[in-house]
């Protein structure tokens, strides 16, 4: 079996043909900042990372907009995650800004901070005795 596989390898670099693996997932596609819980409270830190990100990135900068088609504002990042403190205002979209060896820059897909409230009863709620 070895020998066959080195005949093999041997025939393919013969002719030219370069052996490239593949790839699981296309960076292009997937390039994605994610998070690892779904909905944050109020007072939590939240810690949003990238997924599939390329392999070449010299620099990574974030950016916030409140909701739907706004404006992107930058905030505070400069790696492949950021965390901080969720506040009522905290919540919209999120996306990483990664810039390559060759100067080109490209946006993660972003991720939706769903900031929740720590709700409480407005009355005491009592055990009943016995």
């Amino acid at each position: 079996m070895i020998r066959f596989t080195a005949l093999a390898l041997a025939f393919v670099s013969a002719l030219g043909l370069a052996l490239v693996p593949t790839a699981s997932a296309s960076a292009a596609d997937d390039f994605a900042a994610t998070s690892s819980i779904a909905e944050y409270f109020e007072g939590s830190t939240a810690d949003i990372y990238l997924v599939n990100a390329p392999a070449d990135v010299v620099s990574y900068s974030w950016e916030w907009r409140p909701e739907g088609e706004s404006a992107w504002y930058p905030v505070s990042g400069f790696a492949d995650w950021i965390m901080f403190p969720v506040y009522a205002g905290s919540g919209g979209d999120y996306r990483a800004a990664v810039t390559d060896a060759g100067g080109v820059t490209s946006y993660s897909a972003p991720y939706t901070l769903v900031v929740k409230r720590l709700e409480w009863s407005p009355s005491p709620m009592y055990l009943p005795e016995g």
